[in-house]
């Protein structure tokens, strides 16, 4: 590990934003077999598949009012339950975690930027340790419009103090 003073990073990029699932993690799979087990008990009825995969990427109890209304509270509480219960299926792709340590060593600043709120998030960083690597972690519940609005990104930057001509979004 480099200690010292910080380094410039080669290029014209000083940081790299980074979303979580699907991103760094494969978690597509799971994600849509929770929305089916809450739609199952909660609805009676399942959608296809396609439905739920188009829901990735939005924040829970928003892909929960989307699925089932008044339901959504304890929808949301049925499929993170179960997205828990299954969490050795979620794993990291191949190479993130060394591309984030390679990214961190030659000086590029990390964000994780996600739809989860910290609550969703923090099982997940107790398994998968992203933020060893990452200096700033957005959550949903951290901004009033959470993703896909840029908010959280913004958020983001002006943490790390860089501007978003320095920057890459990757999700």
């Amino acid at each position: 590990m480099f200690v010292g003073p910080p380094i410039d990073p080669p290029g014209p990029y000083r940081a790299v934003l980074f979303d979580v699932d699907g991103t760094l993690i494969d978690t597509a799979e799971l994600i849509a077999d929770a929305l089916e087990f809450a739609c199952r008990r909660h609805l009676g009825r399942t959608h296809p598949r396609e439905t739920y995969y188009a829901l990735i990427g939005k924040p829970a109890i928003v892909q929960m009012e989307i699925l089932g209304g008044d339901k959504a509270p304890e929808m949301m509480d049925t499929a993170i339950a179960y997205y828990e219960e299954h969490h050795e299926e979620e794993q990291p792709f191949a190479g993130a975690l060394d591309t984030l340590a390679r990214l961190k060593e030659v000086g590029i600043r990390l964000a994780l930027v996600t739809s989860k709120t910290r609550y969703e998030l923090n099982p997940t960083l107790e398994r998968v340790p992203l933020q060893r690597y990452a200096s700033v972690i957005v959550t949903a519940d951290l901004t009033t419009r959470p993703k896909p609005y840029p908010d959280p990104v913004y958020l983001a930057l002006q943490t790390l103090q860089i501007g978003a001509h320095e920057s890459l979004f990757i999700g």
